[in-house]
């Protein structure tokens, strides 16, 4: 528990006539006007008030047009790029040479293809700087990335927190990969230079062969270790920016400086002694698909309940480098029967995935596994991030109703496939 005394670090003011209009917004976007000032002043980001702000000079950021991606590398089916607009140094996009609509068209070949040479990314990323990553991929393509060509983006942490559970970078590599870099950055990102020699050195560096996918037959031992958790009071700032931002698109509003004081201490966290995906009480209530190598259990903590799933191996593994070809071409069919589910609910919106291989990426669980989540609106989805922690839990009731179903429908889908 973190003691701290809530002091606002902003006031957002917004036009007194437009207030019927606030109220209205919220509730299209399916967001409580209580529960949105409450996740505000419980972070210290801003109080509301409404009044005057004719005297307001827009502050949006000005559009800028989107910079290409360098190839890096290719081969006979896969090519690798650095994005025009990296977040951190060494981000990667592994991308299909072949134009597709989406990845539920990509074939079992082809994603063990994409993977080899992720895991070889992975490998050169953790000897050579020391640094784990995430693992990002859209069921189609966004803005940022080649149209019409499937692309699953590499994205390591900053070095500095490569030991430590950084929220802070956590929270600016969500913003990345959840918005496609829409909004403002609190940290700085690479310089001219940096990407330049970064760039040289990947061009050389994937040249060397892949490495092989394990092939261990058993689980690997859990080793318990502890980690330093990091909440720095940047965070506060990533987070409430882009909410800002959002705002501003559909309303006069003006932000003021308030001084803040805010002591967030760090906390040592140790990994359980027990695996949480291991344990057979949870896969009795939380499992709704599981094939010969794989488990997909429904997450209970979720900005939109009954569209995010986790997918991750029966055996114990901590990361996804060591993952087998088998399990890994189990794990693309399953993303794939995921995003038809989805389709086949009314899911309209765009279906993310994305694989967190340390705790400095924000893995709490130490058994690697794939979020396949349909995304919210932008509000929503950024207001549940700084309120993760206060967040309920489903109800075992409402759990054990919605496992049921979607059981029975996942198993529909898969019938229907094959």
């Amino acid at each position: 528990m973190f003691d701290v005394t809530p002091i606002y670090s902003e006031v957002w003011t917004v036009e007194q006539s437009q207030e019927k209009l606030w109220n209205a917004f919220l509730k299209e976007n399916g967001i409580d006007i209580e529960y949105f000032k409450k996740v505000l002043s419980a972070n210290q980001a801003a109080q509301i008030q409404f009044g005057s702000v004719d005297a307001m000079q827009k502050e949006g950021a000005k559009e800028k047009p989107l910079k290409k991606p360098t190839l890096l590398w290719r081969n006979a089916s896969v090519e690798v790029y650095m994005p025009g607009e990296p977040r951190v140094i060494n981000h990667l996009a592994v991308v299909l040479k072949r134009s597709v609509k989406a990845l539920t068209d990509v074939t079992e070949e082809e994603s063990i293809e994409l993977r080899s040479v992720i895991k070889k990314i992975q490998q050169i990323l953790r000897t050579e700087f020391g640094t784990p990553s995430l693992i990002v991929q859209w069921n189609k393509a966004q803005p940022r990335q080649l149209p019409g060509r499937c692309t699953i983006e590499v994205i390591p942490t900053r070095p500095e927190s490569a030991q430590v559970f950084d929220v802070c970078d956590r929270a600016e590599c969500s913003k990345y990969y959840l918005w496609q870099g829409r909004f403002s950055s609190s940290l700085a990102v690479p310089t001219e230079e940096e990407i330049k020699n970064s760039s040289s050195y990947w061009k050389t560096a994937l040249q060397a062969e892949a490495p092989p996918f394990s092939k261990l037959p058993f689980s690997e031992p859990l080793m318990p270790r502890s980690i330093l958790w990091t909440k720095k009071t940047e965070t506060i700032k990533a987070l409430r920016d882009p909410i800002f931002e959002i705002l501003q698109e559909k309303f006069k509003i003006r932000r003021e400086n308030t001084r803040a004081e805010i002591q967030i201490p760090d906390q040592l966290v140790c990994d359980p002694i027990s695996c949480t995906f291991c344990n057979q009480k949870i896969l009795d209530a939380e499992k709704v698909y599981e094939t010969d190598l794989s488990y997909v259990l429904l997450n209970h903590k979720s900005p939109v309940m009954g569209a995010h799933f986790l997918i991750f191996p029966k055996r114990h593994v901590r990361s996804s480098e060591d993952l087998r070809e088998d399990e890994l071409k189990e794990q693309h069919g399953l993303v794939c029967r995921l995003i038809r589910f989805l389709e086949e609910e009314g899911h309209t919106s765009e279906v993310l995935l994305y694989t967190q291989d340390d705790p400095a990426v924000a893995q709490k669980v130490p058994h690697t596994h794939t979020h396949v989540m349909r995304m919210p609106e932008a509000l929503k989805l950024l207001l549940f991030t700084m309120n993760y922690d206060n967040e309920p839990v489903m109800c075992k009731e409402k759990m054990q109703e919605l496992v049921l179903r979607m059981r029975e429908r996942l198993s529909e889908v898969v019938e229907k496939a094959s």
